[in-house]
């Protein structure tokens, strides 16, 4: 399990920095575009714009999966060994649930729902803007399968 979640790391990882790159592309020729050629690009602008979310959702996927993300640990702190262990088990499973119905569900129907409507600057269907929010919502899941696991075998370990 941790070689496959290894190389959804990776990719994660690559993804984002090819986001980054790319805005990066897409800023500098707008403001070559605005100051140089006096001729503001509409289409970079809401690229970059769009290419923003993708990188907030992408690693906000990273930081779950990592556990990096922000969290009261008020409770958590309250419980040490395997109770510990079962109120981290607890948390994945409510983040399971909220990934899997907000993200995986609710994303995909509002993809779907989306890929009628165009983006007036792009020409894309909309549903393909959104499709971040289930595929992260996956990812998310598969991340939280990990950590139960993880915390499980610490369960066995007799911690």
């Amino acid at each position: 399990m941790n070689k496959v979640r290894n190389v959804i790391n990776k990719m994660v990882e690559m993804f984002s920095v090819v986001l980054i790159v790319v805005m990066v592309i897409l800023v500098l020729w707008q403001v070559f575009a605005r100051y140089v050629l006096n001729s503001p690009s509409s289409f970079s602008e809401t690229l970059t714009r769009y290419l923003f979310v993708w990188l907030v959702i992408v690693t906000s996927t990273y930081a779950f999966g990592s556990r990096d993300h922000m969290r009261i640990e008020v409770l958590l702190n309250a419980f040490r060994g395997k109770a510990r262990c079962w109120v981290n088990i607890a948390i994945e499973v409510i983040t399971i649930v909220f990934a899997a119905l907000i993200m995986t569900f609710g994303g995909s129907v509002i993809t779907r729902m989306q890929m009628v409507q165009q983006d007036s600057s792009l020409h894309i269907p909309m549903g393909v803007i959104y499709a971040i929010v289930p595929v992260c919502g996956v990812i998310m899941i598969f991340y939280c399968i990990c950590n139960i696991y993880e915390e499980y075998k610490a369960l066995k370990g007799g911690i």
